[in-house]
């Protein structure tokens, strides 16, 4: 019963606050904004909490356990149990978080907030064990005093990816210093990705510690990139701590395919020079060719004047062996003659007897024998 009625306290020192607190985000949601609902009101540290949210904005919502009805904001959130959620299509969500000790007490609530627009819900509850603080929720007038300094930077990671588009990936670094006079309180990094602005695709989400007054930390985060995406991409890490908060963002470019290009490049490069080197080949061939040819024609040229002259000494060889032989038929013609002259001469008168003739030199290169004429009759 004095559960109940505690809770009927708080939800009238909320209504108390809206007035003088309307960025605290602790104003019921309008009939037709975003809802967000629990199982039941009474928890206890350490239970794991199912938070059910519809009519979202595209985007993430974040869920903290926070006391002294959240009127400091994130300040009186329990910072390390915060936990990011992604909207769907539909504008629901769903998620589970770890009842933690918020560092105000209550009234407690839990406080939805959109990552990406100026909408928020609570919840009342109550939690076993936490103190309770007396009267109405106070405000912080030092809640403000942090401030958070942002740098990031980016890496761009294995080049083949980027060169091929299979799922290219970079990785931010943000760095939160806090240049305000108090402890920023633990809190998370949400980075998201995309070629909308601010981007909605959810890529991580990182906690850090609370960060003393002048100190600095650094956060990492892995991003990978559709494959085959092409064009501008923004890289966005939204930081929320109990004492302050803020986002930083990056721009990157992926255009997938120039190591095909380059590949192709060479190959057809590849392909000129093997071409010219084929046609060098092909022209010695034909140069080759071309000299086989006029050295036959040469030899058929030779061969053919060897043999017109051949045959010119064919022909004069036979014309003087022509002339030769009619010399051998003149001489033995006048050696015939003169011997028949000699004879008859001899027998010119009766009792002659017949002798034998001189033998007839023809030369050596004759055939001819001579023969005694047959003998003579008176």
């Amino acid at each position: 019963m004095k559960t109940w009625l505690r809770l009927l306290g708080v939800t009238a020192v909320v209504a108390m606050t809206i007035g003088a607190h309307p960025a605290q985000a602790t104003v019921p949601p309008a009939a037709d904004g975003p809802t967000a609902t629990v199982l039941h009101a009474d928890w206890s540290l350490g239970e794991k909490m199912t938070v059910r949210g519809s009519g979202w904005p595209t985007g993430k919502v974040s869920v903290q356990i926070c006391g002294n009805n959240a009127v400091n904001g994130t300040a009186d959130c329990d910072g390390p149990g915060t936990r990011s959620f992604g909207i769907g299509s539909n504008g629901a969500f769903a998620g589970r978080v770890v009842v933690g000790p918020p560092p105000a007490p209550c009234p407690c609530v839990v406080y939805v907030a959109s990552n990406f627009a100026a909408q928020g819900v609570t919840i009342p509850i109550t939690i076993q064990d936490h103190p309770i603080q007396d009267g109405i929720p106070t405000v912080d007038p030092n809640a403000g005093l942090t401030t958070l300094s942002l740098s990031s930077s980016f890496v761009r990671g294995d080049w083949w990816r980027d060169a091929l588009g299979i799922s290219p990936t970079r990785i931010m670094t943000v760095t939160i210093t806090n240049t305000g006079g108090r402890p920023s309180g633990a809190g998370v990094v949400d980075f998201t990705v995309g070629k909308e602005s601010p981007p909605t695709g959810f890529a991580a989400s990182i906690s850090f510690e609370s960060i003393d007054p002048g100190e600095s930390t650094s956060v990492a985060a892995k991003f990978a990139v559709d494959s085959f995406a092409y064009g501008t991409y923004n890289l966005l890490a939204r930081i929320t701590s109990p004492a302050a908060g803020g986002d930083i963002t990056e721009q990157t470019s992926t255009f997938p395919g120039y190591l095909l290009v380059g590949l192709i490049a060479i190959v057809l490069v590849v392909d000129l020079v093997w071409m010219a080197r084929v046609r060098k080949r092909r022209q010695m061939f034909l140069d080759a060719e071309a000299d086989a040819a006029e050295a036959q024609e040469r030899i058929a040229q030779e061969y053919a004047r060897s043999a017109a002259a051949a045959e010119a000494a064919t022909a004069q060889w036979a014309a003087r062996e022509a002339d030769h032989s009619e010399a051998i038929e003149l001489a033995a013609a006048e050696a015939a003659e003169a011997f028949m002259a000699l004879i008859a001469s001899e027998h010119s008168g009766p009792g002659s007897v017949q002798t034998e003739p001189p033998a007839v030199d023809y030369g050596a290169d004759t055939d001819h024998v001579w023969a005694p004429p047959p003998p003579l009759v008176d």
